[in-house]
């Protein structure tokens, strides 16, 4: 049991940067030796890697790396990039031991630095857990799918409306949910919205808590016409979701509005939503969060609650798309 709480606790450290580390996964490390415990996170931007700055921690106190296990979240890399190969690094510090809890789908580490690791007599094991998996699960979508990871958000009435029949959309949700969905967009390097939300809102689409504000996410609107602060991306959900991988953005949060959040439902190009209701009703003259799916028949239930939280009577509530493209 012990491994695993060790593997949780690297992924905890993980999370503190998750969508702050640009192209690069956000990784956590745990080295232990006996009742000593270093940590290492992937510093903002992807460097240095999280092993490197657990070790160097791990050195400060004083740790024998050579009677040492690394729990890691990610497999090692074993390439040359902007730093040189963590594998490569293990191996010198003459770490007895190496749990790591995802592979690696970079084709230039892809299970190479779990056999450089045992070519040089270091014991490794495989320990996935499902935090761990939650974790990398973005990195993952953008290497393997060339696309970002996708997580749609709708701040809606009890009855699915964004908006009064006169256009007054502000605000729905109460200040306190509206705290988290800024808190939401520092774990993303990458924001979407449609024109019309633009035109409608003027959305601000930064992170707006003390601290966090540098972590605000790069802004796309899908649209040809051009708008100060953000940059074009235009075509069908595939051809804008590639466009926008192209820009090196691994996580994307889709903000609005309608029609836009109806086309990925209907291209089932998101892998996450995040459904905040504010306890009103709008009534039927009222626009909808989501438009018109023409739909034939009623489709399979693909969606799974992954977290649920309440904000003073705002219900945040995210789902899981289990069949995502």
């Amino acid at each position: 049991m012990l491994n695993f709480e060790y593997m949780k606790l690297a992924t905890q450290v993980a999370m503190q940067n998750l969508g702050r580390t640009g192209t690069n996964p956000s990784v956590g490390a745990v080295i232990v030796e006996g009742n000593l415990i270093s940590t290492g996170i992937t510093g903002l931007n992807g460097t240095p890697h999280a092993e490197i700055n657990a070790i160097e921690n791990a050195k400060k106190i004083g740790i024998n790396l050579k009677k040492s296990t690394l729990y890691v979240t990610l497999e090692p890399c074993c390439h040359y990039g902007k730093t040189p190969p963590c594998a490569k690094s293990i191996v010198e510090e003459g770490i007895y031991k190496v749990f790591f809890g995802f592979h690696d789908p970079d084709p230039r580490v892809n299970g190479g630095g779990v056999k450089f690791l045992q070519e040089n007599g270091i014991y490794t094991e495989f320990l996935p857990i499902n935090e761990t998996n939650q974790l990398h699960k973005s990195y993952s979508i953008f290497k393997t799918k060339n696309r970002p990871f996708v997580s749609l958000k709708i701040a809606s009435s009890l009855d699915s409306k964004i908006a009064l029949s006169n256009g007054k959309s502000k605000w729905i949700t109460n200040q306190n949910a509206r705290n988290y969905t800024n808190f939401i967009r520092s774990r993303f390097n990458g924001i979407l919205v449609g024109a019309n939300t633009i035109r409608t809102d003027s959305p601000k689409l930064d992170c707006r808590i003390e601290g966090l504000q540098h972590f605000s996410p790069k802004k796309f609107v899908a649209s040809k016409t051009n708008f100060s602060n953000y940059t074009n991306v235009f075509g069908t959900i595939e051809e804008i979701l590639l466009q926008i991988h192209q820009k090196n953005i691994q996580r994307l949060l889709v903000e609005g509005g309608g029609n836009l959040i109806t086309q990925f439902l209907q291209s089932n190009l998101f892998d996450e939503l995040t459904l905040i209701q504010s306890p009103i009703f709008l009534g039927g003259d009222s626009k909808n969060a989501i438009e018109n799916l023409n739909l034939k028949e009623i489709p399979e239930q693909n969606l799974e609650i992954t977290s649920q939280k309440i904000f003073n009577h705002n219900t945040i509530t995210t789902y899981n798309n289990l069949n995502a493209k």
